[in-house]
């Protein structure tokens, strides 16, 4: 299911920019969600208080309401354990299909 999240955001795919570019929105949409969640849950995170930001969040982030229910609704239980693990918003956008994983170069 987090593998077609990132795809079914835009709809049916009808007339959308190219996968590539659909992926940034979705990425950058994704992170700003899960820092606004990051910051209503303050410095000592557990599952409850993650649970009770996120049923919140998505009213904070108005232009973003969509995506942000998408994302609570199905991949909240990695948001949350990434957000309690101490990763970056970037990091869990990448684990839940929302962000590619930057390359590196050796």
């Amino acid at each position: 299911m987090v593998e077609s999240l990132a795809i079914t955001l835009n709809g049916d795919g009808g007339d959308l920019p190219p996968r590539r570019a659909r992926l940034g929105i979705a990425c950058g949409a994704c992170q700003k969600i899960i820092q606004k969640l990051v910051e209503m849950v303050g410095d000592q995170p557990d599952k409850d208080s993650i649970s009770e930001a996120a049923s919140r969040v998505c009213g904070k982030v108005k232009l973003l309401s969509s995506i942000c229910k998408k994302i609570m609704k199905t991949v909240l239980r990695i948001v949350s354990n990434d957000i309690m693990a101490g990763k970056t918003p970037r990091d869990t956008c990448v684990d839940i299909k929302m962000c590619k994983p930057k390359q590196v170069f050796i």
